[in-house]
């Protein structure tokens, strides 16, 4: 069944209380879902500072920030941390222009994703979010028993009906978000999980979507565009597309459905065919495991980035600047897969480097 549209604009959305959490640090703000309160009190969460020291492998990331999964004792299951290293003035400019205030992108999504949950539409819970100093951290909820749309259909362990059930419901659940006002600039298929035993479907990121009273005819057509460009023709054969879209019209808001009878499927093709020309688009082609992405651990307060077999061998607790212990040409001897290893620092100062990221609003630092 078509899922809930009748959800009011964002302007009457009833905002759900949020605990403004004790923090000692007073270069930081930090916000917490009520749900979470007593687990991160418990646990001691109580700075945004504790929030960006917690442990765990970069599932995914950029220059300037990363998500990790990492886990909090007690917690029923992990959570996913994005970290923004540096917050820029573009940024917060554009968001400003957005109707978010002087938000990081962070700060951005975790509003979104309040409402998205007020309007009971299928996104990540969001646990806490915050800054400290100029950086900015998201913490949501893993999702769980949900996997990445292209493996649950590269698995083939769903049925014909399942399959045309699938299609149906994604078909449906991205109109209920466009009736609701979203856009979804970022819908591409590693941004929707899927349930394979409930057929459950979740859109992931959402730092760059907005609200209106109801998604433009542009917003639509190009998120559905973005969604065909990044599933390969192998996952999906073009009667299950075809059902994403009937169901999509079909679910859509009487006035647009009934306006122009636009086809639908044209303006489609044509947004994915701009959408194929970048590059994020084509590595989601790829098929699974042919571009592995290494995994990699942050340590000494991101100053040292490391595989997990060196991140275990690391000096506990991670030894401050120039990040390795005393030692010969400042540098540190581990030991991995039973051998001995070097790892040294190097220092490079570029301050036309640094000058040049302070006027992009990026990251100065580089990894050496």
């Amino acid at each position: 069944m078509p899922l809930d549209t009748t959800t009011a604009p964002r302007t009457s959305i009833r905002e759900p209380q949020v605990v403004f959490a004790p923090n000692p640090d007073t270069t930081g703000t930090l916000t917490i879902n009520p749900v979470f309160a007593e687990l991160f009190a418990r646990v001691r969460l109580v700075s945004a500072a504790g929030f960006f020291e917690l442990p765990g492998e970069v599932v995914s990331g950029h220059a300037d920030r990363h998500v990790m999964r990492v886990e909090v004792p007690g917690a029923p299951r992990a959570f996913y941390l994005k970290r923004q290293h540096v917050v820029g003035w573009r940024e917060k400019l554009r968001n400003r222009r957005a109707g978010f205030g002087w938000a990081s992108r962070c700060a951005r999504e975790a509003e979104l994703l309040k409402q998205l949950e007020a309007a009971k539409l299928p996104a990540p819970r969001w646990a806490a979010a915050g800054t400290h100093g100029n950086r900015a951290f998201l913490l949501v909820e893993e999702v769980p028993g949900a996997v990445d749309l292209r493996r649950v259909l590269s698995d083939n362990t769903l049925s014909r009906a399942q399959r045309r059930a699938l299609a149906t419901r994604l078909g449906e659940t991205v109109a209920a978000v466009h009736a609701a006002g979203f856009s979804s600039p970022d819908l591409t298929a590693k941004h929707v999980l899927v349930n394979p035993d409930t057929l459950a479907i979740t859109f992931l990121d959402w730092q760059s979507a907005e609200r209106s009273a109801s998604a433009s005819e542009p917003e639509r057509t190009n998120a559905l565009g973005a969604l065909h460009a990044s599933l390969a023709e192998t996952l999906s054969p073009p009667p299950e597309r075809v059902r994403v879209l009937r169901a999509y019209r079909a679910s859509s808001l009487p006035a647009q459905q009934n306006a122009e009878r636009m086809p639908l499927n044209a303006l489609v093709l044509r947004a994915a065919a701009r959408h194929a020309k970048r590059r994020s688009i084509r590595d989601q082609l790829q098929p699974e495991g042919a571009s592995q992405k290494q995994r990699l651990v942050w340590l000494a307060g991101e100053a040292v980035c490391a595989i997990p077999e060196i991140a275990v061998e690391w000096p506990k607790p991670a030894v401050a600047p120039p990040f390795y212990s005393p030692g010969a040409n400042d540098s540190i001897t581990l030991r991995v897969f039973g051998a001995r290893r070097d790892a040294r620092a190097r220092l490079h100062i570029r301050p036309v480097g640094r000058f040049r990221a302070w006027a992009r609003a990026t990251r100065g630092a580089r990894p050496v």
